[in-house]
């Protein structure tokens, strides 16, 4: 439901595209798209010229499904899973066992420290070993290149690992957010080739906040 990959939905609808998603996808986009839209043409207005120009509004998925969905169109089968609250409420992927292709959206990000700002990140590791699984021969990240490095991913699923544990252990240790982005710098350091650094702070602040309250 993230505004940038879901804010063409309305022009692929207009040229009769229907929009498929997860039901969780489409409860977000009714909930929250507006917000999301407006969240977007305030941090960047650029975004607002856009947005107008082309008439863009909110479009919500049209099909939606809670587990599994499969579409064979001719030489390609399509299998559509979503695997509960991982990167975001509505998280699916797309697999192609034909051509051994599998798009991931934000659940897997290539040469980017992963946006965990809705996340569940428990459940976006469980749900990345569940793709690892896969015979893929070409990822197709939400974020980052198109890549046939399996080493890519386990990296990045490594590193939710290693954030989630480094934070964990700070707060059960009692530890301050202060602290805790002081021991998450040299986590960071092990990978001097992402971008989006900045993704990290906000990691450190939700997964802090959110564990504080569990502990509570």
């Amino acid at each position: 439901h993230a505004f940038d990959h879901s804010s063409a939905n309305c022009l692929w609808a207009a040229k009769g595209v229907t929009i498929v998603a997860s039901t969780p996808c489409r409860e977000a986009m009714i909930a929250h798209g507006e917000l999301n839209f407006n969240r977007w043409s305030n941090r960047v207005p650029e975004v607002r010229g856009i947005l107008a120009k082309r008439k863009i509004t909110v479009e919500p998925p049209h099909i939606t499904f809670t587990e599994r969905m499969e579409f064979h169109l001719g030489e390609m089968d399509l299998e559509l899973a979503y695997h509960g609250h991982a990167h975001s409420p509505g998280d699916i992927y797309i697999y192609l066992p034909r051509q051994k292709v599998l798009f991931a959206g934000d659940l897997l990000w290539v040469g980017f420290f992963p946006n965990v700002r809705e996340a569940d990140v428990p459940n976006q590791i469980k749900v990345v070993d569940e793709l690892l699984k896969l015979p893929v021969d070409y990822y197709v990240p939400g974020h980052g290149d198109i890549t046939s490095d399996r080493a890519s991913i386990v990296r990045m699923r490594d590193f939710l690992v290693s954030l989630y544990d480094t934070v964990a252990r700070g707060v059960e240790t009692g530890k301050t957010i202060e602290e805790i982005n002081l021991d998450a710098e040299g986590l960071a350091e092990g990978y001097p080739d992402w971008q989006g650094k900045n993704f990290l702070n906000t990691a450190i602040e939700v997964l802090y906040r959110t564990l504080k309250e569990k502990k509570q």
